[in-house]
């Protein structure tokens, strides 16, 4: 009863009832004799304690490291059961966080491994979501969209109910987000790297939609982050407008710090892409201390963005000093999914920081970007380096170079020719076939 009234705490956002109805439950499980039922018992109820504790005050709270601490050495020693998919999905959201991503690896390969014999689609859902997002945190796009589309088929299968809790303890472990939803949006970011900035767009409208007709706010919230990235990556900055709005009223209402930081972030990038540059600045600052706040230290992406900004602002200084201290970070984790960016956003500051100078180090940046991006088969990141790069040739005379490049990257598209990334490549192509038409005129 006391489980099941944590879990009803939680429903209603009434997270200091929860805990302390999972502590009591946990008081008195303590007294009962060391069985294996009770330490599944107590697994369930360690995570949901946890995972309400993440949600008030982050992953670096002391108490919620003992909490994961103890969880991941009591997973050792019960068998290996669909029972413990939901904790190991707790486990490896933990461990990404922290940026240990070796041991979230090998979470998620013990996830699969143990959901590979369970025939209820329940299961593999979380299963699928788990390995689509750690995936993509290191640049498998690929990978990551594999998982995710398999997560989103086995969701229209018929499964049977798990238990409410269970339910609770898979939103939990995954920071709020249903892994249903989870999968509709993670599938969206992943598709806009992978080059489909339409397919993107419609996989987080139903992201959202799905998460509203769940009844799952938090989720929401969750899908209209994701939504407003894709938004951020197709450079509609009203679109952003609206979903950080949305993010923030949520969190507003469920008194989340997370999401608060998160719609705090994305609104302040909006406000710098219309112009508004010193409240756009200081709004995307106080979102990333929100973040640090609650333990979330692996910040290399948004660190990025803001360095990327204060560069368009004019304050090129303050770009390479922000680039500066996410580069040592970058180099000791295995967090590659925005790397191809972290070159393109520095040769962008060499060539702002000295006013057109330096421009060899400039175009190492670049290639290298482009080296990385066509690894990764990020198309969408190939070809923002390629326009970065091209802007440089063209400045330099390199017409039939830029040419070559550019046109061989903007061919591979086959939609989302009206976002701002695809209708700067074709702006560029345009104007060297002006240059070419005027040269051959002369001649």
């Amino acid at each position: 009863f006391l489980e099941r009234a944590g879990e009803q705490a939680m429903q209603r956002a009434a997270r200091f009832e929860a805990v302390e109805h999972f502590s009591d439950a946990l008081q008195l499980l303590h007294s009962q004799p060391d069985t294996p039922e009770r330490r599944w018992e107590e697994l369930r109820l360690l995570l949901a304690r946890g995972g309400v504790l993440v949600v008030m005050n982050g992953f670096r709270h002391p108490e919620v490291e003992r909490i994961f601490t103890q969880v991941l050495t009591l997973s050792r020693q019960v068998e290996e059961s669909p029972q413990l998919l939901p904790v190991l999905m707790g486990l490896s959201r933990f461990a990404l966080v922290r940026g240990e991503y070796q041991a979230a690896h090998d979470l998620a390969a013990r996830f699969t491994r143990i959901a590979a014999g369970v025939e209820d689609a329940a299961s593999l859902v979380p299963a699928h979501f788990v390995l689509g997002f750690s995936a993509f945190r290191v640049g498998q796009f690929a990978v990551a969209r594999q998982h995710l589309e398999q997560g989103i088929a086995l969701r229209a299968q018929p499964q049977s109910r798990p238990k409410p809790l269970d339910n609770l303890l898979y939103r939990l472990a995954a920071n709020g987000q249903d892994p249903r939803v989870g999968c509709q949006s993670w599938l969206g970011w992943v598709l806009w790297h992978l080059g489909y900035p339409d397919q993107a767009l419609t996989h987080s409208t139903q992201a959202i939609t799905l998460s509203q007709d769940l009844m799952l706010t938090t989720s929401e919230a969750s899908a209209q982050y994701f939504a407003a990235a894709v938004h951020r990556s197709r450079r509609d900055s009203q679109a952003v407008l609206a979903s950080a709005e949305r993010v923030i009223a949520i969190a507003t209402e469920r008194e989340s710090p997370y999401w608060l930081a998160s719609g705090t972030f994305l609104h302040g990038w909006a406000l710098a892409e219309e112009g508004q540059w010193e409240p756009g600045i200081a709004e995307m600052k106080k979102g990333i201390a929100g973040w640090r706040t609650l333990g979330h230290e692996h910040l290399a992406q948004p660190i990025l963005l803001l360095a990327e900004v204060c560069s368009k602002a004019g304050r090129a200084n303050e770009g390479f000093r922000l680039l500066s201290s996410v580069i040592p970070l970058i180099a000791l984790s295995a967090e590659r999914w925005w790397e191809a960016e972290r070159y393109r956003i520095e040769g962008e500051l060499i060539l702002r920081a000295h006013d057109g100078g330096m421009e060899t180090e400039a175009e190492n940046c670049f290639r290298q970007a482009l080296a990385v991006a066509r690894e990764q088969q990020a198309k969408s990141l190939e070809l923002r380096a390629a326009i970065s790069l091209a802007r440089l040739w063209i400045g330099q005379g390199r017409t039939d170079d830029t040419r070559a490049m550019l046109s061989e990257v903007h061919a591979w598209f086959t939609e989302g020719f009206e976002t701002g990334d695809l209708r700067d490549a074709k702006a560029l192509l345009d104007e060297l076939s002006d240059v070419s038409g005027r040269q051959a005129a002369v001649s």
